[in-house]
């Protein structure tokens, strides 16, 4: 009896360790759906305020500057532009994609980019956090998965072997010292988005 209790433990332990290891491999893996190929492209929804296309133009000329993705801005939206940013409320988040049309491979087509500015406008630095947010729900598009922090400090361990955070971190902007929300971190740039879309 003591013998099956051991292995029993022993087995309860190591499934706890894979499942852990697991959650910590995937906590920077692609985004699912991954996005098609070719200059990532965008457009405005008609009631997106300027003060929202300020920072996402300037989050797209980040991308631009930051990594090998093309882009291309469309007016009105079409079709095929790929990601198309709007206002929404319907979550609790400061902002989120989803994937309006997969293509016949399964890659996402179109996105849908939503910020919600009225938590963003209650956040701490609502600047900050606008700009932050339109780098991170942008970075989903490009097929990157945010990592997260605990509470509001930077605790959580960087993605890959970075050694700053990233605009991918998950969560409230704690301040603005840095431009680490504003720019895609290193293990981002090498592993995710630019072997993608070279």
């Amino acid at each position: 009896m003591l013998n099956y209790a051991r292995r029993r433990t022993i087995l309860i332990a190591a499934v706890a360790l894979v499942l852990l290891s697991s959650a910590t491999a995937h906590a920077d893996a692609a985004f699912d759906p991954k996005p098609d190929k070719g200059a990532h492209t965008w457009c405005y929804d008609s009631n997106f305020p300027s003060a929202y296309k300020t920072a996402a133009d300037a989050a797209m000329t980040r991308l631009r500057a930051q990594t090998v993705v093309t882009t291309a801005y469309h007016s009105p939206c079409g079709t095929q532009t790929d990601v198309r940013w709007k206002l929404s409320t319907a979550r609790d988040d400061y902002g989120w994609v989803t994937c309006d049309k997969l293509n016949a491979s399964g890659y996402c087509d179109r996105w849908i980019l939503n910020m919600n500015k009225p938590n963003i406008k209650g956040s701490a630095h609502p600047v900050a956090q606008r700009s932050q947010t339109a780098c991170h729900e942008l970075g989903h598009t490009l097929g990157v998965r945010h990592y997260a922090r605990s509470g509001n400090s930077f605790e959580q361990e960087f993605p890959g072997s970075d050694s700053t955070h990233s605009c991918m971190v998950w969560g409230e902007v704690p301040g603005t010292s840095g431009d680490w929300y504003i720019t895609y971190g290193h293990h981002h740039k090498t592993k995710h988005i630019n072997p993608w879309f070279s």
